[in-house]
């Protein structure tokens, strides 16, 4: 007997919490999932921490756009990692983090991919080019333009693109030659790598290896030639134990 009473409220009251249970997840999801207080209704975009390059007004937009259809939707009903997915397969975004930021919100954080290069498809066509060697949509041809330009259908192939890049990296934002000096960049089978200098220094001839002690010469030189007020010679820094300095 007292065996089946113990059964009995045992039975009670695991109907009971099963109750209590389900009340509390209607309760939870009137009040939490379904309520416009947790709705998706701003999107906070901002640049991830320690980045130098300010987003562009043009990658805000893109983002908005993006996760527009996810505004008026409650905040968990999206997967964060998806949405982060998304964010990455945009063209001017290399790294994208999400956080729900109650009650009704999104934070962003965006990494703008670094225009390095501009591939000049044509005079009227600028194809910017970002650090990772990728194409990106043409622009203006009043934008990118403190950028060097990549001259020839020949970068049109990566492999080169990235080359140039490795090359445009190698040369200090201050200095006597900084890659902001650096107009244009051709190459050839024959010559390899040769950069076209702004303000009359003239051309270097770099060749197609060992850029970074090549940079470090073709630098020197350049100031020994600005402190000479010599222009517009060929710096040919393409020999292993030399730079040669034509007119």
């Amino acid at each position: 007997m007292k065996l089946g009473r113990w059964v009995k409220k045992i039975t009670i009251w695991i109907a009971v919490l099963g109750c209590l249970g389900g009340l509390g997840l209607w309760i939870m999801d009137e009040l939490i999932y379904k309520s416009d207080l947790f709705l998706l209704r701003e999107l906070q975009i901002a640049e991830i921490e320690g980045e130098e390059q300010k987003l562009s007004s043009d990658v805000k937009l893109a983002v908005e756009s993006q996760l527009k259809d996810l505004l008026n939707h409650p905040i968990w009903s999206f997967d964060l990692l998806e949405v982060q997915a998304r964010l990455e397969g945009l063209e001017w975004i290399s790294e994208a983090t999400v956080q729900r930021w109650f009650p009704s919100g999104l934070k962003i954080f965006v990494k703008q991919k670094r225009v390095v290069a501009n591939y000049l498809r044509d005079q009227r066509r600028i194809i910017p080019v970002a650090q990772d060697g990728s194409l990106m949509s043409e622009v203006k041809i009043t934008q990118f333009t403190d950028r060097p330009f990549l001259r020839g259908e020949i970068f049109e192939d990566l492999a080169i693109r990235k080359r140039a890049i490795e090359l445009v990296e190698l040369f200090p934002r201050e200095g006597s030659l900084t890659s902001q000096e650096i107009s244009e960049i051709f190459f050839s089978e024959e010559r390899g790598f040769e950069l076209q200098l702004v303000g009359g220094l003239g051309r270097v001839l770099m060749g197609v290896g060992d850029f970074q002690l090549k940079a470090t010469r073709v630098g020197k030189v350049v100031e020994e030639l600005q402190r000479q007020g010599v222009k517009d010679r060929v710096i040919d820094a393409r020999y292993a134990s030399k730079v040669i300095v034509k007119q």
